[in-house]
């Protein structure tokens, strides 16, 4: 698609974002070079979301707002198109974290999340591992506006399914603070679950097993 570079206002994309934000007028100024977003999730607490400026000023991270997409053949219309529901899918992830339901400085938040662009259709979002002093990250990548799978990526990260669950969850709610929130609580319940024996046939296994979980309601 030709576009006229010339006439177009770039900037970091989510700075575009935050401009189109009905609440960007609420928004606090950056701090240390950092857009820092307050999000409030019901019965859960708060989220920080951290953009670091230096990730997000890469030419392959430039947008431009646009009214119209020219074309010159009415075939080009389903490429066009797939284009625009790619960009809302990439928008409409990295959206759900800069739109602030809290900007109070003295707000105590729970979780800490540092989003970063590792492509210009992947996101990484870093966190610490419940319980721990471990980082690990969750990589959202969007292949196309009907496939976004994810990766987790961090020492003790114990359930294998995990990966294939929160893809599941990321497309269904189209929003990363509730996707880390469900990740975080799955991680936490992991964590938690009684640990299971090598041999649970046997009736030795199954006392101990027992003992663990009267132990565990104790």
């Amino acid at each position: 698609v030709t576009v006229p570079v010339s006439d177009l206002q770039w900037a970091p994309l989510p700075k575009l974002l935050i401009k189109g934000s009905a609440s960007a007028s609420s928004l606090s100024e950056p701090l240390d070079k950092q857009e820092i977003f307050t999000v409030l999730l019901p019965d859960i607490g708060m989220h920080t979301y951290i953009l670091p400026e230096t990730a997000w000023v890469a030419p392959t991270q430039r947008a431009a707002l646009m009214d119209s997409v020219p074309f010159t053949h009415p075939t080009h219309v389903s490429a066009i198109l797939e284009l625009l529901r790619h960009q809302c899918a990439v928008n409409t992830l990295l959206s759900s974290c800069l739109t602030p339901r809290s900007t109070s400085p003295a707000s105590v938040c729970d979780l800490h999340f540092e989003v970063r662009p590792k492509s210009t259709t992947s996101i990484s979002v870093t966190f610490n591992e419940p319980h721990t002093d471990s980082l690990a990250v969750l990589l959202v990548n969007v292949s196309n506006p009907r496939q976004i799978t994810c990766k987790l990526f961090g020492v003790g990260l114990p359930d294998p399914s995990l990966e294939e669950y929160m893809s599941t969850v990321v497309k269904s709610c189209m929003s990363i603070p509730v996707t880390m929130r469900t990740l975080y609580s799955r991680i936490e319940e992991i964590a938690t679950a009684p640990l299971s024996t090598s041999h649970p046939s046997t009736t030795e296994a199954q006392n101990d097993h027992s003992s663990l979980l009267m132990d565990t309601d104790g």
